[in-house]
């Protein structure tokens, strides 16, 4: 199994030590302030002095997830004789994610989906429905990540009846070839760019169909690795600057494709650790999606479970960053009151944040194991007072361990009663 040279396993505990701050008094102390002021700096400034208010009132306890105020709020995006409000109609062509957020934070944090709820899904996307895959919503294009976020959606609802009904592994397939590059990645629509996240949201649905045939992934391991950058993380497409939400789609897709254990065969995983390792922002605690960019709760699931699946790679321990100031960072400053969860203090709540801020307090409640050679398969053991009733998350698919595996099992059988 890969390891890291034990220099920067060094230099990481020794940063990790540095901010391991022994009082509140250390922990909310600022930096020292650059005296060349620009807009992002002031922003940054900004952010930190409001959060430090947050924190300073916890004096440094983590404050207890707020479950059935965030349920509540989930539910809304789940009530079919309730329509959403005119305030989402610049949403209309992300219907599908809504559904997927919602149902998926649900699960999450520990809640049940009702029978109106399992049933709804699938009658919604059914509408979505174009060319074998989905659209993000009624009379809209197909693209990868509608049909992503519709399929982990499906997932979610458990209801293998309408898989059936409503996903040929055919015609995805057809599909994904249809919008292969001849670079090796993937197109996320006809006509559309091709880029490592709709490479990553067309392997995910070939996997769950199993699918994943010698053609569809010829040259793709080479495209992925085409993306890191000199930073250490991963562009959108090749020469792109890092990003947090595409450095995952990348060792997301990696995982996919090859044994974790091997990454380090294709990328650069040393100094794609170094670079994850700096989005962990003092005294904020939470991550941040780039370089100069300030810190929001969505990231605490695109860093924290790229993290893990490092982490997979070099066995370098449970300790790959702070997990208490993350969950203080998501729990103290981004709960908000009425429920759901936001971005950062001063932001509403939405029900992408309140996913993906759930499933990132999963990635630090739990410590990850791989098995198997495809990112499937994991086995995850609580922290030392970790809050249990937060499920844990698959971190190469998104959703609540075992509900991927469900449906890549549905598939497989399926494709074996056909022979």
């Amino acid at each position: 199994m890969a390891r890291l040279p034990s220099s920067i396993l060094d230099y990481i505990a020794a940063q990790q030590n540095r901010h391991k701050l022994r009082n509140m008094t250390h922990i909310l102390a600022l930096p020292i302030r650059d005296s060349y002021a620009t807009e992002t700096s002031e922003l940054q400034n900004e952010t930190e002095e409001e959060i430090v208010e947050f924190l300073e009132k916890s004096r440094d306890q983590v404050k207890a997830l707020e479950t059935e105020k965030h349920l509540n709020f989930l539910s809304m995006f789940l009530t079919p004789d309730k329509p959403l409000s005119d305030k989402f109609t610049g949403l209309d062509a992300s219907r599908s994610w809504m559904l997927y957020w919602a149902a998926n934070a649900i699960r999450v944090l520990g809640g049940e989906l009702s029978e109106e709820q399992k049933k709804g899904i699938p009658l919604t996307l059914e509408t979505f429905k174009e060319d074998g895959v989905f659209g993000g919503g009624s009379g809209q294009n197909a693209h990868a990540a509608s049909t992503y976020a519709a399929f982990l959606a499906l997932a979610d609802s458990d209801d293998e009846d309408s898989w059936g009904r409503l996903i040929d592994p055919q015609e995805v397939l057809k599909h994904n070839l249809k919008l292969k590059s001849p670079d090796g990645g993937f197109a996320s629509n006809m006509g559309g760019e091709t880029d490592v996240r709709g490479t990553y949201c067309r392997l995910v649905v070939a996997s769950l169909t199993n699918t994943l045939t010698k053609e569809l992934t010829e040259g793709v391991i080479e495209y992925i690795a085409s993306c890191q950058s000199y930073e250490g993380g991963f562009g959108g497409s090749p020469g792109n600057e890092a990003h947090a939400g595409y450095t995952y789609c990348a060792l997301a897709a990696l995982a996919i494709l090859v044994p974790i254990r091997d990454m380090d065969k294709y990328v650069n995983v040393e100094s794609c650790l170094a670079w994850l390792s700096a989005r962990q922002y003092q005294p904020e605690g939470g991550f941040s999606g780039r370089t100069n960019k300030l810190v929001d709760a969505c990231y605490a699931y695109w860093v924290g479970a790229s993290l893990v699946l490092i982490n997979g790679a070099v066995h370098a321990g449970p300790s790959l960053w702070d997990r208490k100031q993350l969950a203080q960072y998501v729990l103290n400053c981004c709960q908000q009151s009425g429920g759901g969860l936001r971005d950062k203090p001063g932001c509403k709540a939405d029900a992408y944040h309140t996913n993906y801020a759930a499933c990132g307090i999963a990635m630090s409640q739990y410590i990850y194991f791989p098995e198997g050679e495809n990112g499937l398969y994991w086995q995850a053991t609580s922290c030392d007072g970790a809050d249990t009733s937060i499920c844990p998350v698959n971190p190469v698919y998104g959703v609540p361990l075992g509900v991927a595996e469900r449906m890549r099992l549905y598939f497989t059988l399926k494709e074996e009663n056909l022979k």
